[in-house]
Parts: structure tokens; C-alpha cells; sequence
């Protein structure tokens, strides 16, 4: 079951406990910049080591509404002797897949990511625009601070290379603040800079034949037309879990706020999901559900296995890392649930996505 913390350094710095000080050389005077920009800009990078294993498979894992049990999916492909599987892991339940597999790789397609940052190909307007690749860059910072094993120097050197790529110019004002003016460039020739940089990012990772992300693409957002135009053929499997053990999963991890508590509020959410899917009738698309991986396992490893032409014979770590025995302790936890009213309510409006088994 994954999920979804705020690293502790990260919490620092959000509650500004906790800065970043980068001393730098700047002509004959050592200066001190802590805000983002001028990490970005200005940060000396040493060392980039480039990595000779490249991926020939690309696949990206996503979860439905979040607790969908994607990290079984990511768990699965880890078992395999030609595959790279990162992200999705809670090292609670696995520590064996280790910490450096737990982030998830979501620069493409969060909010202030790069398809976000696509924006400035439709605005002329020079403040949004501005705000736009300010707010990428800040994205950018988060990412290299809380995951340093994944987001490192070659990721902030490479994003660097990719904004200066898309300025027209840029010019600090009132101290360290910065103005950016990006070029006039059609979304095509916007996508051709982004794909440059995905593909730089995406091949620095050791990977072997198949190259697992979790969270790379989505389903629900943007539309596979997009995806195909910067991934290719990209494969995405998709997880979805029985609402009443996703509400309680959610209830159960204390501080997680970000799953409505309100059942009704819950039920309206957990539709707004199902409704903005981007699966029916798309070849590149499996959706699993997590029960049916647990209790019907050599039936669903085997669609996994044929969606992405993955050989049983590569399967060295079998169980080792995704055990469905282990796995049904979390089925049927709503049964347990203080609140019963909050599960019949579930029961009631979400029937159509109730696991009945």
C-alpha cells in the first residue's frame, strides 16, 4: 500500500526551519544565495556522471485517487532481472526495495511541471508568462531538495539548460528578483525543447531493459494524444482499489488530510477520478484492480506480463517484493472501521466500484 508523505527536510524548509545556503563564486566576491532562482541559476555544478545503461521499454505506474495499491504493480516489475522499478514503495512494508526507489517521478506532469509550463506557448501576456517558468523553477528546487537521489545536480543542470533553452532573455531587479521573457514558440516547437529534455533526464537513470517510473504519465491528465506526442509509445498501468479500504487506509495514516474525511465529499471525489479517465478504448492503457491482483495473481501478473511483452522467465525475485498472501491483510480493513456510517455511505453511492469478490 503506498503512501504519501512529506519528507522531513522538505517540511523544513516549507516552515522555513530549516534553508539551503549555497556558498558560490561570484567574480572576486563569495556570496550566499538561499532563494530559489538563484539556486538555480547560479549553483556550481562539478561532476555529471553520465549513464551508460539505457532503457529500451518505457512504462509509467499510476494509482486512481491515491491508497489504489499502484505500489504493487511497481513491487511486481522489481521482481524482474531486466527491470529498473522506481517509485512507489513504502518502505514500511518493504524496506527491502530500498529508500532510494520511494520518490515518484512526477516532473512531466504535476502542477508547475512541464506540461504545465507548456502554458507560455498560449499567453502572450509577459505575466503569465513570467510566472510560469517562475513557478517551474521553484517546482524544480523542491524536487532537487527533498529528492536528492533522484532529482540531482544532472537533473537541476539539465532543467537549467532546458529554461535558458526557452528564454528570450531574463534580468534581476530589486535585489535578486528576476524578470524572465521566454521566446515566441509554437507548442510544437515548445514539445521538441521538452522532449530534449524528459529524454536527457529519463536516460540518466541506470536502467535496465524496461525502465519502470511511478507517476511519470497519468491517466486522467493530459489526454494520450499528448502523451504519445512526448513519450512515443509509453506504456501506462493504472491501479484501483475498493473505495471503503482506500477511505480507510486514508483515515488510518494519521495527518493525511488530503482525502476527503467527509464521506459524501469522499464519494464526489472519488467519482471526479473515474470520470476524467483517459483509458476507454486505448491500447496503451491497463487498468488493474488491486483486489483481483491479490486474489487472482497468476491471471493478472499475466496480462501485466503480455500488455508490456515481459518474459516469466526474467521473474528471478518472485515474491520477494510484491507477496499476495502478505498482501490480502489489506482487503476488507473498512470492516474494522470505527465508522460504519461513513462505510455505508460509501457502500451506497460508490456500489458500481465495490470489490465483491
Amino acid at each position: 500500500m503506498k503512501f504519501y508523505k512529506i519528507p522531513i527536510y522538505l517540511y523544513q524548509i516549507i516552515t522555513k526551519k530549516r534553508t539551503l545556503k549555497i556558498s558560490l563564486e561570484n567574480n572576486t566576491e563569495s556570496l550566499v544565495k538561499e532563494d530559489a532562482e538563484s539556486i538555480f541559476f547560479y549553483k556550481k555544478i562539478d561532476t555529471i556522471n553520465s549513464n551508460s545503461l539505457k532503457f529500451s521499454h518505457l512504462i509509467s505506474i499510476d494509482g486512481i485517487a491515491g491508497f489504489a495499491g499502484s505500489s504493487a504493480i511497481t513491487d511486481f516489475l522489481g521482481e524482474f532481472s531486466n527491470c529498473t522499478s522506481i517509485g512507489g514503495v513504502d518502505i514500511r512494508e518493504n524496506p527491502d526495495r530500498g529508500i532510494d526507489n520511494s520518490y515518484e517521478c512526477d516532473f512531466f506532469r504535476d502542477a508547475y511541471g512541464v506540461y504545465e509550463l507548456e502554458k507560455i506557448c498560449y499567453f502572450d501576456d509577459d505575466r503569465i508568462q513570467d510566472e510560469a517558468v517562475r513557478a517551474f523553477i521553484k517546482k524544480v528546487i523542491i524536487n532537487y531538495k527533498s529528492y536528492i537521489s533522484f532529482y540531482n545536480d544532472f537533473y537541476l543542470d539539465e532543467s537549467r539548460k532546458f529554461i535558458n533553452e526557452i528564454l528570450d532573455f531574463r534580468f534581476e531587479w530589486t535585489g535578486n528578483f528576476q524578470n524572465y521573457f521566454v521566446k515566441k514558440l509554437s507548442v510544437n516547437e515548445y514539445r521538441e525543447k521538452a522532449k530534449k529534455y524528459i529524454y536527457n533526464l529519463i536516460s540518466n537513470i541506470p536502467s535496465k531493459e524496461y525502465l519502470i517510473l511511478d507517476n511519470l504519465a497519468s491517466i486522467t491528465n493530459p489526454k494520450q494524444d499528448v502523451l504519445n506526442d512526448y513519450f512515443g509509445d509509453v506504456k501506462i498501468l493504472a491501479s484501483y482499489r475498493d473505495p471503503r479500504d482506500l477511505y480507510t487506509a486514508a483515515r488510518n495514516l494519521s495527518g493525511n488530510d488530503w482525502v476527503p474525511k467527509d464521506p459524501i465529499i469522499f464519494v464526489k471525489w472519488y467519482k471526479w477520478y473515474f470520470e476524467r479517465f483517459n483509458y476507454s478504448n486505448n491500447s496503451n492503457v491497463l487498468l488493474i484492480r488491486f483486489e483481483d491482483f491479490v486474489f487472482k495473481y497468476e491471471e493478472i501478473s499475466l496480462k501485466i506480463r503480455n500488455f508490456i511483452n515481459l518474459d516469466e522467465g526474467n521473474h528471478d525475485l518472485k515474491f520477494k517484493f510484491f507477496n499476495p498472501d502478505i498482501s490480502k491483510n489489506n482487503i476488507g480493513i473498512y470492516k474494522n472501521y470505527h465508522d460504519q456510517n461513513a462505510i455505508k455511505c460509501i457502500e451506497e453511492n460508490l456500489s458500481d466500484y465495490i470489490y465483491r469478490g
